[in-house]
């Protein structure tokens, strides 16, 4: 009973990772990859899925389409959030 409890606390705390916001972390991390800069994809994805799940989700949407329109990693690397 308290293994079933703990299960359904921690589904509560665990953020549901957005397939959008998963795609653009990972084109972005293969771009910075090859620049050496710092990039912690999942700390991305954690932070454009908060974002998704804000009021923020129309700047989520334009940031993912512009990182996909843009296969050149340094036009990638220019999409602002």
């Amino acid at each position: 009973m308290r293994f079933v409890l703990a299960v359904i606390v921690l589904a509560g705390c665990v953020q549901e990772r957005s397939e959008v916001c998963k795609r653009a972390c990972a084109l972005e991390y293969e771009c910075v990859k090859t620049t050496q800069q710092p990039f912690d994809e999942k700390q991305c994805i954690s932070v454009c899925s908060k974002l998704e799940a804000s009021s923020q989700a129309a700047r989520v949407e334009a940031h993912a389409a512009c990182v996909a329109a843009h296969p050149a990693c340094s036009e990638a690397l220019e999409c602002k959030w």
